[in-house]
């Protein structure tokens, strides 16, 4: 049986990689979990005890974790939790928990994001193979499209990650969502 969790909260480190160009790189960060609620009789909010966790990302995952997380960002992460136990040199033992992340992304309750496809070359992605465990669950996104639609095509690699994306000119809104927010821009 494999459990598999879920955890919101904000990125404690800068994502650290290891191996970034072996087949199998690695990248780990810390991610902080506060639970808050607002009290029935006051209408206050109260902030919880932090629960921190280690994520561990594998592959193609550990180099878009590397480029899109930073520290302080509100991410959401998916993966199957283990307990680690550790022992230092003052022989203080403990115990934590590290996440094998099948999936990371940040968290839009807080601002929004831009998708950007990466394309690097033509290895295989080992992110789930090589993971602990030795998991071979296919990804099922992997077989989808990856063609954009004409209303979602992204700006070119060359462009800089905060460039906006732009319906083209010749090609009408779909919604009105797109039509407020999409006009007076230009196709690049």
């Amino acid at each position: 049986m494999t459990e598999t969790i879920t955890v919101r909260g904000f990125s404690g480190t800068t994502p650290e990689v290891k191996n970034p160009d072996s087949d199998n790189p690695v990248t780990t960060f810390r991610l902080g979990a506060t639970p808050r609620w607002r009290s029935g009789q006051t209408g206050e909010w109260t902030s919880g005890e932090t629960n921190w966790y280690t994520v561990a990302c594998f592959g193609r995952l550990a180099l878009n974790v590397a480029d899109s997380i930073h520290k302080g960002d509100p991410v959401v992460v998916v993966g199957r939790p283990k307990v680690r136990t550790w022992r230092n040199d003052q022989n203080e033992s403990g115990a934590e928990i590290e996440i094998s992340a099948q999936s990371v992304g940040h968290d839009l309750k807080f601002g929004t994001t831009q998708y950007r496809k990466v394309h690097r070359g033509d290895a295989a992605d080992t992110s789930e193979s090589s993971a602990p465990g030795g998991n071979t669950e296919r990804d099922d996104a992997a077989q989808e499209s990856t063609e954009p639609s004409p209303a979602h095509t992204p700006p070119p690699a060359s462009a800089p990650a905060s460039t906006p994306v732009s319906t083209p000119a010749s090609t009408p809104a779909s919604t009105p969502w797109q039509a407020e927010h999409t006009a007076g821009r230009t196709a690049a």
